[in-house]
């Protein structure tokens, strides 16, 4: 086998027109076809799959159901009268006094829900009772109550009571007695209760509005005595100065810098000659010594050294050296001077701000139990202060209700038997309880189908997701065993003779429908097999798919690609001490790591080796890229298990050489949404996606023959 490695020409160009002019024999879905199709086929394999939801649902709800259909109940007899609660005419209701509510948009004063629980209290019930017991002593409060019933009569302002019982003639006799109970309480208990209830009210109001004033005069000294109207805004303000000082602070200790700075620069020669730079008078006379210097320089070339003007030209000059000298000093000692008075005004106003952050510190650290106060003062007066307000609005409505004494209640409807009920038909309940719990079951187990969001069949797989199915595998739980790497396809153990059957077909049918891609473009001999998270079966995919194109006569390399948890050594029994990761790492030949699985089939293999630190850094190497180029020259097909593709970058880093990809989608296990999202990130890399494999059919009719 060749070492020479040579830069990989992939031409992207290829991928378009590659997955432009694919076989569209796919099911296309979209607003053409609804999201899932209740044909009679779909609903009995929901029914096999969901058979135990179903059973216990009908079971539970069945023995309900006939608990109840087999014990028939006897003869009931119900009664009812209706009373007028409330005028007809709006002249005489004196409700319309109240001024908070329009008489356009309130139909009623009554709060009947309130007025029903009264008259099923057992105050009021009581005196029914006695009546009653005179002739029927096991009467009481409970049994009338379990019978009564009581309802406003739709939205008019009428009450309907009705009675039910197993004697006629008792209901009859506990409907008379009501209907006289009632029409006595409208015109005496009921204001009684009301001048009641009003008595409480205004005691309740005294109180009331007495915390309300001392509240309202609490909240009034906390804000005197702290000089705050509102903690979170005063608690704003203050951070506001701090932050104002700590602006002043960082801006004085710049300033304390650099004149200690200039100070300390001063005592240096650079320093100096900076201050004496920039002193005007200095460099006034240090201009007149270098105009006197050039002076002599000309008259010593006209004159001797000994000449009179050379001579006075350098006692001229002599004459200004101290007067420089002396200008140096008085310039030096006021630059001195000046930065040392500026450190101290800076030192001050430091220290002045200190002390004034400090002091706001202080502040602030006070403001979180000034401010628990304030709330706690706040919500007693709020919630004292909504008391008040509805007790008022209560004392209200009780006045306005006390002044209708005058408009007793009214007996529409006279107390008379109405309806009389008796035993349900036996044989009719329990058809109808069978039918009712087998709806139950089924009803529970579609829920559970719709709650679904897994694929269970290759047919699902190929209405919801708009992507070819290249085939389904039957599911086997032997099928991820390790194997005998001696044995070829055809001889491997499978859980029984037609599982092994349906196994061998599926990896064909795959084979079958790569050659087919093969046929209809320039090549297709490079694979990477992926799936969306792990678990889904790729490895084992991509190893009995390998073994099969080894059967049909291909020469054939299997990579195990997935560095993080390789699989393929297991599931052929062979040395993982070296493999993909040495291969690229130590540079070694390809023949070093290559294992031939039986000396008998041109299949081949490099295993994941030991795992490395960094997977991705490892696949992304030039080194990685060359060997690709050069195995794929070696071998007729070569299949690359890769690790799945959300949440790592592995298999995007193989992407750009190799001719396609094939995701292994997990049935009952990859949801759809990961699935979509794999998608997108196989359409980013820009790869073509040759197809999807279902794998876990556990249908056994749904091998795919065509390139669907």
């Amino acid at each position: 086998m060749a070492n020479s490695f040579e830069h990989p020409a992939k031409l992207k160009a290829n991928e378009n027109s590659l997955a432009s002019s694919m076989p569209q024999l796919y099911f296309q879905t979209g607003s053409n076809q609804p999201e899932q199709e209740w044909d009679l086929k779909r609903a009995f394999v929901i029914a096999q799959r969901r058979v135990l939801i179903i059973a216990s649902v009908t079971g539970i709800a069945l023995g309900f159901s006939l608990r109840s259909a087999l014990n028939p109940k006897p003869m009931i007899y119900e009664g009812s009268f209706q009373l007028l609660v409330e005028p007809v005419n709006a002249e005489n209701d004196l409700t319309n006094l109240t001024s908070q509510v329009s008489s356009q948009s309130r139909s009623s004063e009554l709060d009947y829900d309130t007025q029903i629980a009264l008259l099923k209290s057992p105050d009021l019930l009581s005196v029914v009772v006695k009546k009653v017991q005179s002739s029927y002593p096991g009467i009481n409060y409970g049994f009338i109550v379990s019978g009564l019933k009581i309802r406003q009569v739709r939205n008019t302002k009428i009450i309907a009571v009705g009675y039910q019982g197993e004697d006629a003639d008792q209901v009859q006799f506990v409907l008379d007695e009501l209907s006289k109970v009632y029409l006595d309480y409208s015109l005496n208990q009921r204001q009684s209760y009301l001048r009641q209830g009003i008595q409480f009210v205004d005691q309740q109001l005294s109180s009331l509005q007495a915390d309300v004033d001392q509240l309202q005069n609490k909240l009034q000294k906390f804000r005197l005595q702290q000089g705050i109207f509102d903690p979170e805004s005063q608690a704003n303000k203050l951070m506001n100065q701090v932050n104002t000082l700590e602006e002043q602070q960082i801006e004085v200790e710049q300033e304390l810098l650099l004149a200690r700075s200039q100070l300390v620069s001063l005592q240096k020669e650079t320093g100096m000659m900076a201050a004496l730079n920039a002193a005007p008078r200095y460099q006034k006379i240090l201009g007149q010594m270098r105009q006197i210097d050039i002076e002599i320089a000309l008259q010593r070339t006209r004159f001797k050294k000994e000449n009179l003007n050379i001579k006075l030209l350098q006692h001229k000059k002599d004459n200004l050296v101290p007067i420089l000298d002396e200008e140096a000093r008085v310039v030096l000692e006021a630059q001195a001077t000046s930065a040392t008075t500026r450190m101290a005004t800076l030192e001050t106003q430091k220290r002045a701000l200190a002390e004034a952050r400090t002091n706001l510190t202080k502040e602030i650290q006070k403001l979180p139990e000034l401010s628990r106060v304030y709330t706690n003062l706040q919500r007693e007066l709020q919630v004292t202060t909504n008391s008040l307000n509805g007790f008022l609005k209560i004392r209200q409505n009780l006045q306005v209700e006390a002044a209708q004494k005058e408009i007793p209640w009214q007996l529409v409807q006279e107390p008379a038997l109405a309806v009389s009920s008796g035993a349900s038909d036996m044989r009719k309940s329990i058809i109808q309880a069978v039918a009712l719990s087998l709806v139950a079951g089924v009803g529970a187990a579609m829920l559970v189908e719709k709650l679904d969001r897994t694929f269970h069949t290759a047919e699902d797989l190929k209405a919801k997701i708009q992507q070819p199915v290249l085939g389904a595998i039957p599911f086997d739980e032997q099928l991820a065993t390790p194997m005998n790497p001696n044995l070829s396809l055809s001889k491997s153990p499978g859980k029984n003779g037609k599982s092994l059957k349906q196994i061998m077909e599926a990896f064909r049918v795959l084979q079958a429908n790569l050659l087919l891609i093969n046929r209809s473009h320039n090549s297709c001999n490079s694979l990477l097999i992926s799936s969306a998270l792990p678990g889904d079966g790729k490895s084992t995919v991509a190893l009995h798919w390998a073994r099969t194109a080894v059967a049909m006569g291909q020469r054939v390399l299997l990579v195990d690609a997935d560095l993080r948890r390789s699989q393929v050594h297991t599931q052929l029994n062979l040395d993982n001490s070296k493999g993909l990761s040495e291969l690229v790492t130590q540079r070694l030949a390809p023949e070093d790591v290559i294992q031939q699985v039986n000396s008998n089939e041109e299949f081949y293999v490099i295993t994941a080796g030991q795992p490395p630190e960094d997977p991705a850094s490892l696949l992304s190497l030039w080194t990685t890229k060359q060997l690709m180029t050069q195995l794929h020259q070696e071998f007729e097909l070569v299949i690359y298990d890769v690790p799945p593709l959300l949440g790592l970058a592995d298999a995007n880093l193989l992407t750009d050489y190799v001719d396609g990809l094939v995701l292994v989608v997990g049935l009952a296990k990859t949801d759809c949404s990961s699935l979509q999202r794999a998608i997108e990130v196989v359409q980013e890399c820009q790869v073509p996606l040759l197809g999807l494999v279902a794998n876990g059919e556990r249908d056994g009719n749904s091998v795919v023959r065509e390139y669907v």
